[in-house]
């Protein structure tokens, strides 16, 4: 069916009926219309023909109460053609009942609200733009008639409260919509939401309205098909009442009809707004109304015109409201029903459910907390009875389990809980098994041992006969003959003074001194050990403690007594707690030796002052190890700190730190980027110091280099440092030693520490370990990037990364160099940058590289599908570049191809600026037998109009018939047409641009390493 204008411009075939036919031959609306699925594509035909010539309301706007009391008729507002289109939709609309859940279901918002403002339109005669000349009443002309207008309103008030509903509904599951490209991202209103949402000041009128209709004692009538009649010329030449509808022909719909239907609309509303009480009543007057109804047709529910109610939302309704019929009520819906009503009943429930079992232990427990019962009552205990009994037929002990009962610390309330025990089990002897039995029998007899005092209540059990009792009373008796002395009635392993057991006691101590975590506990502790005049200094108990070589011989030149003692402990366990990567509490003892060392008694003893300064810088390294463990990338410190200025001024005074501790102030100093502090320590001190002073003075002429934005690539002092480490003969002369440097690292004064002369791969890893700050990871990324390329002089297996452009061109003598050493110290800094920094796409995309170079295709796909999401914030963004290129795209081709993942090679080539049809139909033609490919699961997702052909070409050329009518139904759809905007290409690509991509998530990023 299409419109006459169209005629001129478009071949009629013979199935085609045009709109006014239907006017011509008004019985062959008849035959045309002969089923529901028929009928609303006829309406929807005609809502679409109808010309626009009065503005449909689209937003709720004040209204002029001037414009709508004023008196407007249909002959006059409206044109002939549009009359009569509209008595057409009406007259097709009528057909299925104007049933509701039809019309929302198929037609569009605007075209709802267009069919219900034309039914009140033509109704009274007037012309109705809904919603807002609801708001004061609707006069009707003498071409209307009030009966069918009631009709018209209460439809109309009925969908108001259902559109709400709904839409209520399509928020909370409406998917999440991705748009890739930049010039889609606008925010845009969804005009029906919109227009919905404005129905909200509307709904107290439509309810009212609507129990109006329910109280009104006139019949409730229901237009019917013959109650519209098609528009011819004779009806505009006769001017008679109602433009010539039959309103006169109508169905009576029974109060009871009515009432059912608009009270189960309104149950929907009410639960939709969370007003319970009258959803609640609603649903009772709806379930109370249908089953009348049931009896008045004889259960022919099937036949009403009127009422649609759904039963299974029926019964949902009820249950959202508590409310469930007997007959078919569960006993686990009767315990919830009781637990929000009142307690009557839980008694019972409880105890039919001890051998039932149909409702979770967990539920049932909460009855003991949901009322406010006083733990002393009877009721309580008998509620804690019942869940006992259940505890121990399912089998658990009920001494393991949280249970209340062990908070009856009376026997009066004891002995009361286990009479009801007794009681509810006793009542259940009859239905249990065999197992259930034993588990009780076991339980009784547990208790019977515990509390002896109970044996007159449980002596009513059905569970334990008169021998068993006996039995256990003469084990009790004997059990008490049993008397224990010593440590075996001490609740804990406490030495008695005996002097036999000197050394366990000693023993004791130690251990309690070793497991100290504070200066209190320790010098109890020492003061204890004190007493048993050991020869050794008290600090060397633990073989764990050991002190640097510097503090040690601190320590040792300490005079002998409780200083030297309780000094070397605390020392001892600051270091074993530093291993433990516990910097907290180290902090806390090293502060507490610092202040006790600041008695006034100790004021003037030199070395006790000289200590005092050492342990400054011990906890300065504290801190700094904490700073370098925890502060990335949260809080990370910055140069103007209180931290970094003290350490500053420290730096300046005569007094150096150990080495260790020199070191760890040079890497928080490069990681705050402090570059000219770090070139004030002396780089012959250590080959850690001269790296790290080299690395600052390169990031000086760095620095200097962006500002005066000079990028020409030159020679850096790093670089030169760094180089010779590669080179093959140079690892094969250094070969450290693990031990020596391990040993190294704890003496500072051992002529070891110089010995090694150069830089080696092992102290390049120690300080690769420490950097924590992202742009010095950056560059030394970019210049280890930078190597790799140089090494293997391949233009299509380069790194790339941010800052590449900083360092030289060329190396000399390449193949002297170890590239595995180069990829290898890469890797190392990429896995520590990522582990602080996860979400850095540099980073990422630099990993991917790395894998693809290596030969890893898999582990590459996995880096750079990774970079794609994290860039794009899961494909909610659009793909920036620099960091996804046609590079990347042109890998990523590749590594799917080695994976035998052919078809995703070939939609990866629309991701190319220029589609590579050479390598896409290459890849297409390629048969692959693994199951990731998807093979043609991917058809879907190509957008190219040129690769769907090429696969249409090859599946007509091998006889797959089925698979070229797959891709056919892809290449025809709409949005993919050859002759479409740009704007609609761009959205058609975008969407499968964005499947295709989470699909390769899906795939790469679901397992882990």
């Amino acid at each position: 069916m299409i419109e006459i204008d169209a005629i001129k411009s478009a071949p009629l075939c013979e199935e085609t009926v045009l709109w006014f036919e239907f006017l011509l031959k008004p019985e062959l609306l008849d035959k045309h219309v002969n089923n529901e699925t028929k009928a609303i594509e006829v309406v929807t035909e005609f809502l679409n023909i109808i010309p626009d010539n009065n503005q449909q309301v689209n937003e709720i706007n004040s209204p002029d109460s001037d414009s709508l009391n004023k008196i407007e008729s249909l002959s006059l507002k409206l044109g002939r053609k549009q009359l009569a289109l509209k008595i057409l939709a009406l007259k097709v609309a009528s057909f299925f009942n104007w049933k509701l859940d039809v019309i929302e279901k198929n037609l569009a918002i605007q075209k709802q609200v267009q069919l219900l403002s034309d039914l009140c339109s033509v109704t009274s005669g007037r012309i109705v733009n809904l919603p807002l000349s609801l708001v004061h009443e609707v006069p009707v002309s003498i071409d209307g008639n009030k009966n069918a207008l009631s009709f018209a309103l209460t439809l109309y008030h009925r969908w108001v409260l259902r559109a709400q509903v709904l839409k209520g509904f399509n928020t909370k599951i409406k998917p999440f919509m991705m748009i890739m490209q930049a010039q889609e991202q606008t925010t845009c209103i969804n005009p029906d939401d919109k227009f919905i949402s404005g129905l909200e000041s509307f709904t107290t009128t439509s309810i009212d309205y609507l129990n109006g209709i329910i109280s009104d004692p006139e019949p409730f009538k229901m237009l019917i098909y013959e109650s519209f009649v098609p528009l011819d010329e004779a009806s505009f030449n006769r001017n008679d009442s109602c433009n010539g509808q039959k309103f006169d022909k109508f169905i009576i719909i029974s109060k009871t009809e009515l009432k059912a239907q608009i009270h189960y609309d309104l149950c929907s509303f009410y639960i939709y707004t969370k007003k319970y009480d009258l959803a609640k009543e609603s649903v009772l007057l709806c379930k109370s109304n249908l089953e009348k109804l049931k009896v008045e047709c004889n259960g022919k529910l099937s036949d009403l015109r009127f009422c649609t109610i759904n039963d299974e939302h029926l019964r949902g309704y009820l249950l959202a409201c508590g409310i469930s019929e007997h007959e078919t009520q569960t006993l686990f819906q009767r315990f919830n029903e009781c637990l929000l009503t009142n307690r009557k009943n839980l008694e019972s429930i409880l105890m039919e459910d001890n051998y039932k079992k149909e409702i979770p232990l967990i539920h049932r427990k909460t009855a003991e907390t949901v009322f406010d019962f006083d733990p002393s009552s009877n009721e309580y205990l008998k509620i804690l009875a019942l869940n006992s009994v259940r505890y121990i037929l399912d089998g658990k002990n009920i001494v393991t389990n949280d249970i209340p009962f062990l908070s009856l610390r009376t026997n009066a309330q004891r002995n009361l809980m286990i009479k009801y025990f007794i009681q509810f089990s006793n009542d259940a002897h009859s239905h249990l098994t065999m197992k259930e039995l034993n588990n009780v029998r076991e339980y009784l007899t547990d208790f019977l041992h515990r509390f002896p005092e109970s044996e007159t209540e449980i002596k009513e059990s059905k569970f334990l006969i008169k021998n068993e009792f006996d039995l256990i009373k003469r084990q009790n008796q004997s059990e008490n003959k049993i008397k224990l002395s010593g440590m075996a009635i001490q609740p804990d392993w406490i030495v008695l003074h005996d002097s036999k057991l000197q050394k366990i006691r000693l023993g004791d101590v130690q251990r309690r001194l070793i497991a100290s975590t504070t200066a209190k506990q320790i010098r109890k502790m020492l003061v204890e050990l004190a007493k048993f005049n050991l020869q050794q200094p008290l600090w060397t108990i633990n073989r764990n403690w050991s002190l640097p070589n510097e503090i040690r011989v601190v320590v040792l030149n300490l005079k002998r007594g409780f200083l030297q003692d309780f000094s070397g402990c605390m020392l001892g366990k600051v270091y074993e707690l530093i291993q433990k990567k516990d910097f907290v509490v180290a902090f806390t003892l090293l502060n507490d030796l610092r202040n006790e060392l600041k008695r006034a008694d100790f004021a003037s003893d030199q070395m006790v002052q000289k200590f005092g300064k050492l342990l400054d810088w011990e906890k300065i390294n504290v801190q700094i190890m904490m700073k370098l463990e925890s502060a990335w990338p949260k809080k990370p410190p910055v140069i103007k700190d209180q931290l970094i200025v003290k350490i500053n001024q420290m730096i300046r005074s005569n007094e150096m730190p150990r080495l260790e501790i020199i070191e760890n102030v040079m890497f928080i100093m490069l990681n705050v980027n402090d570059w000219e502090g770090c070139t004030l320590f002396d780089p012959k001190r250590s080959l850690i110091i001269e790296l790290g002073s080299a690395f600052a003075r390169t990031m000086i002429d760095v620095q200097h280099d962006m500002k005066t934005k000079n990028q020409l690539p030159r020679k850096r002092e790093i670089w030169d440092l760094l180089l010779p480490i590669f080179n093959t003969s140079n690892q094969q002369q250094q070969a450290p030693n693990p031990k020596r440097n391990q040993h190294n690292r704890r003496s500072s004064d051992s002529p070891a520490r110089f010995s090694m002369g150069t830089i080696n791969v092992s102290t390049l890893k120690q300080f690769l370990e420490k950097m924590r700050d992202p742009f010095i990871i950056t560059l030394l990324l970019s210049m280890f990037a930078k190597m790799h390329n140089l090494l293997k002089d391949d233009t299509n297996l380069d790194l790339y990364i941010e800052h590449i452009y900083l360092w030289p061109l060329s190396i000399s003598n390449v193949n002297g160099y170890n590239i595995k050493t180069v990829s290898e110290s890469l890797l190392q800094l990429l896995k520590l940058g990522l582990k602080i920094y996860p979400s850095n796409v540099g980073w990422i995309r630099l990993q991917g590289d790395l894998e693809f170079v290596n030969g890893n295709n898999e582990a590459a796909m996995k880096y750079y599908v990774q970079t794609l999401v994290v860039s794009t914030e899961h494909y909610s963004l659009p793909i920036q570049r620099p960091n996804i290129d046609e590079s990347v795209i042109k890998k990523m081709i590749k590594c799917s191809s080695n994976l035998g993942c052919y078809l995703q090679a070939a939609v990866l080539c629309q991701f190319l600026e220029d589609i590579d049809y050479t390598l896409a139909f290459k890849c297409l033609q390629e048969k692959s037998g693994n199951f990731q490919d998807a093979m043609d699961s991917y058809y879907s997702l190509i957008w190219d109009n040129t690769l769907l052909e090429y696969i249409i070409h090859l599946h007509a050329k091998k006889g797959e018939h089925k698979r070229k009518l797959q891709a056919i139904s892809y290449i025809r759809q709409l949005e993919l047409n050859a002759n479409n905007s740009d704007e609609v290409k761009h959205r058609a690509a975008a969407i499968r641009k964005v499947k295709f991509l989470r699909a390769l998530a899906n795939q790469f990023l679901t397992y882990t390493d």
